[in-house]
């Protein structure tokens, strides 16, 4: 019979673990870091308005798995903050955030929707998360935290992105 020590028993846990949680984890810095893109031609509510906005300040803000603050956040952390600042409660993690609204099809996208991809090869559905920030005829912008790049905006029609691409769905 083979005898582990018990710490490397738990370490190899922990990084089992660490590995299949890493939801958020995998994404390409794409050079996409203009915090002054803007929505052009498009007649956005008040509250998208303000939702991406909200997401928008968090812009350079460094990866952190499971992070949510300034100091560090992750993809789902993000769609949580910009949501919850006004007031509209979603869940935390993008495995619960995949049941949220109703999916619907990208050439239908408009800001303020939830963009999923699947990154990682894992059983999940989808592994990570952004929100739409603009939308015209020729391309979706959408905000995200990846792991390289932190806190950025990138296009839904550059090539990694599209190959990663699962669905999208509207909260309201």
């Amino acid at each position: 019979m083979v005898s582990f020590h018990k710490p490397l028993v738990n370490l190899i846990l922990l990084c089992s673990l660490a590995i299949s949680l890493s939801g958020c984890g995998s994404s390409r810095n794409v050079g996409h870091r203009n915090a002054n893109v803007t929505a052009k031609n498009i007649d956005l509510t008040k509250k998208e308005s303000l939702l991406i906005d909200q997401a928008k300040s968090f812009i350079g803000t460094p990866y952190q798995w499971g992070g949510d603050s300034k100091q560090g956040m992750d993809c789902s952390g993000l769609i949580y903050q910009s949501f919850n600042a006004i007031d509209i409660d979603v869940p935390r993690t993008t495995q619960e955030l995949i049941h949220q609204g109703r999916k619907i099809v990208p050439r239908k996208l408009k800001p303020g929707d939830l963009v999923f991809f699947k990154t990682l090869k894992s059983k999940a559905k989808a592994t990570h998360v952004g929100l739409v920030t603009q939308r015209t005829k020729n391309e979706t912008l959408f905000i995200h935290s990846g792991t390289t790049s932190g806190v950025t905006i990138s296009k839904l029609g550059d090539t990694y992105w599209k190959k990663h691409f699962v669905f999208a769905r509207r909260i309201w």
